[in-house]
């Protein structure tokens, strides 16, 4: 019985596109219609541009013919196709596509992930062993030639390799012969050999075609490329058939040896089989004296099919347009009839993700319709609900009177006597219960809410109590960051001035590893990292630092202030004091700012914290470090030391070094050294803390500076 469904087999050539559209007619297929479309030019020339010309070509398809309705296969030429043959020993079926995948690693020369890739398996089920078919192509040939098609909106089913497709066109048409036949497809560039016999088949692509043809012409009469072109397809009527004929005798030649060649191999691993007919196909086979010079030269029946068996064109318009191109349809025969699952080989090169794609979009319809059906099931259901609940409701609010929730008396006495249902209509018995339901979730609601605030007061006592150890700590970690003196000059500090000022005199002034805080203070903040870029004064770090002699050029990187990474919640330490080593801003940080910039403290969890040294450039923490001297020139006097009382340090401003109250002192108050040499800087940086609940307004006094 004839059915509605059709398909489309479209084969790309060099020279045309041919598309055949067909459908099932009880165990024959019917031509629906077809398309022999010549290019402008053929694809292979060096100035033909393909994209645009396959591009023209499946215009004019779409313009004759609405195909978006059927389904679509599309063939891909065999020289871009890998093909290779492999027996399996007797095996469980299930094992043969983890045995394939291995066979497959093995023969196809390229990684797994380049290639679309499918098998297919010969044999029947009583076979010995059965012979595997591995068939590859390259992701991006197969992208190339789907490019036309994508650009179309055309979406094909299935992407087969030509020659499997004349394969599989012959083998339903019943061309075969007992014993191997051979066909021979010639195309514009190359041929597609194929061997088939009853079990199973081998191809191979000989690089000759109707072009080197062609070239043999030009060559030859000293003629262009089309003028050439011409002469070969009218050479069956041209009274220069035998000059033509002798033309191209060496192509002939050249191609009969391929041929022999060929079947040498395969007589060699196929041994007992014997090719009995050959088969001809493509529109460069009418060339005359080609077949008789194969015949002659072979010693097998070449046979050139004038009509297909199985195909009916009784019905299609324009028949007698289809039957002279017939030679050049059997691709596109073989595609259209993989489409209606009708061919041995039913192996496919469509890349997975545009299989998926086409599979979605023609089950989206019966989406749609699904939803449309589950939406007005769920609409009846929900409506019914809503009449049913407000029919409920009415009766509820009638019988029992509803109008004011119950008080927690009332409630509780409920609660002791139960209404009964047996004393009462059940819409009345129901409205009570939910009437008692509704009053104690009113009044659960109205306790729980009275009760957040005194809960937050809780939590946040109980903070402070979590986090008494945190200041201790931090003070602790800044102390063992402090360098440590040298062993005698630490000695003589725990010992008292008058030793101190002893071992003062056995170790130099700027070689002493000693750091002495003047002062520090503090600023809470929920964001660390804006409130240290408020409080750093931009521009200024660099000018002073920089005016260090022991300070390199290649220890700044730029003047803008710094943008620490890390950010949360905890403090920025704002600490000024002095050093009498010479290494000045090297030294600290070297021995001091570095230290910081390593301590982490995760435990307790509660009171976790790390220190964030700024490190976008060496010494950008630093804002302030200058010997005494040079502020005392620039105030006249002593040397100014405290904290700034400022939060921030502007253009024209005095930093925690540079404060109004000044020392008179010019000398070490116990050694009695000028401090001239000496260094006081001011240091910038952050306490971060690990845990949301580490720090609070309480540790560090809200967001006012707190000072030391």
């Amino acid at each position: 019985m004839a059915t509605t469904r059709a398909v489309w087999g479209i084969d790309v050539g060099q020279c045309a596109l041919k598309a055949l559209r067909i459908r099932p007619v009880g165990d024959k297929v019917e031509v629906l219609a077809h398309e022999h479309i010549e290019h402008a030019k053929i694809l292979s020339q060096p100035d033909a541009d393909r994209t645009a010309l396959v591009a023209k070509a499946l215009e004019t398809l779409l313009s004759k013919h609405d195909i978006r309705q059927d389904l679509i296969v599309v063939g891909v030429p065999g020289q871009h196709t890998l093909s290779r043959f492999t027996k399996l020993p007797p095996v469980d079926k299930k094992k043969i596509p983890d045995i394939v995948r291995f066979e497959a690693n093995q023969q196809i020369p390229f990684d797994m992930d380049e290639v679309i890739w499918d098998y297919q398996t010969f044999g029947g089920d009583d076979a010995a062993e059965v012979e595997v078919g591995i068939f590859a192509m390259r992701r991006e040939l197969v992208g190339e030639h789907l490019k036309a098609f994508t650009a179309a909106n055309i979406e094909p089913i299935v992407v087969q390799s030509a020659p499997l497709a004349l394969y599989n066109a012959l083998l339903y048409d019943g061309q075969f012969a007992d014993g191997a036949t051979l066909l021979l497809d010639i195309g514009a560039q190359n041929t597609d050999l194929i061997v088939a016999d009853a079990k199973g088949l081998w191809t191979r692509n000989i690089p000759i075609g109707g072009s080197n043809f062609t070239e043999s012409l030009l060559k030859t009469f000293k003629i262009s490329f089309a003028k050439a072109e011409s002469l070969k397809r009218t050479a069956a009527s041209s009274k220069y058939a035998r000059q033509i004929f002798q033309a191209m005798r060496p192509v002939f030649a050249d191609l009969v040896a391929e041929i022999q060649r060929s079947l040498g191999f395969y007589s060699s691993t196929h041994r007992g089989v014997r090719v009995v007919r050959v088969i001809g196909m493509g529109n460069a086979f009418k060339l005359p004296g080609l077949q008789k010079f194969l015949q002659s030269n072979l010693g097998i029946e070449v046979v050139r099919p004038s009509t297909f068996n199985k195909l009916s064109v009784a019905s299609v318009e324009n028949a007698p347009r289809l039957i002279e191109h017939l030679l050049s349809f059997g691709v596109a025969y073989g595609l259209a009839l993989q489409g209606l699952d009708r061919t041995k080989i039913t192996s496919s090169l469509l890349p997975p993700e545009i299989a998926k794609t086409v599979v979605w979009r023609r089950k989206t319809p019966w989406f749609w319709g699904a939803a449309a059906c589950l939406a007005l099931a769920a609409a009846v259901v929900w409506g019914r609900f809503i009449w049913d609940t407000g029919a409920l409701s009415n009766a509820q609010g009638a019988a029992s009177g509803l109008g004011s929730s119950l008080s927690v008396e009332e409630c509780l006495a409920l609660l002791k006597q139960p209404p009964s249902p047996d004393t009462m209509a059940p819409a009345e018995y129901a409205g009570k219960i939910v009437n008692l339901g509704n009053s104690l979730r009113q009044h659960y609601d109205t306790f729980n809410q009275a009760g957040s605030a005194d809960e937050q007061k809780i939590r946040q006592i109980a903070a402070l109590q979590d986090n008494k150890a945190l200041w201790p700590r931090i003070l602790q970690e800044m102390q063992n960051a402090l360098p440590q003196p040298q062993a005698e000059l630490a000695t003589a500090l725990a010992e008292g001035p008058e030793a101190y000022a002893a071992a003062a005199q056995r170790v130099a002034r700027g070689e002493r590893n000693q750091v002495f805080i003047d002062s520090f203070s503090v600023q809470f903040s929920s964001s660390t990292r804006q409130a240290y870029g408020s409080l750093h004064p931009r521009g200024s770090a660099a000018a002073a630092v920089s005016a260090s002699p022991s300070f390199g050029a290649d220890d700044m990187q730029g003047d803008e202030a710094p943008q620490a990474s890390a950010d949360g919640p905890g403090f920025v330490i704002r600490l000024t004091g002095r050093t009498p080593n010479s290494g000045g801003p090297r030294f600290l940080h070297r021995s001091f700012l570095s230290n910081l910039a390593n301590v982490k403290v995760e435990q307790p969890a509660s009171s976790a914290f790390r220190f964030e040294v700024d490190q976008a450039g060496p010494l950008r923490s630093l804002v302030q470090c200058v010997q005494a001297k040079t502020l005392r020139k620039q105030f006249g006097g002593g040397v100014p030391t405290g904290p700034s009382p400022a939060p921030a340090v502007g253009a024209g401003a005095t930093s925690g070094a540079q404060a109004s109250t000044a020392r008179d002192d010019e000398q070490d108050p116990v050694t009695g050294e000028d401090t001239g040499d000496d260094y006081v800087f001011e240091v910038l940086f952050r306490v971060v803390l690990d845990k949301a609940g580490g720090g609070s307004a309480s540790d560090g006094g809200g967001d006012a500076p707190q000072d030391f």
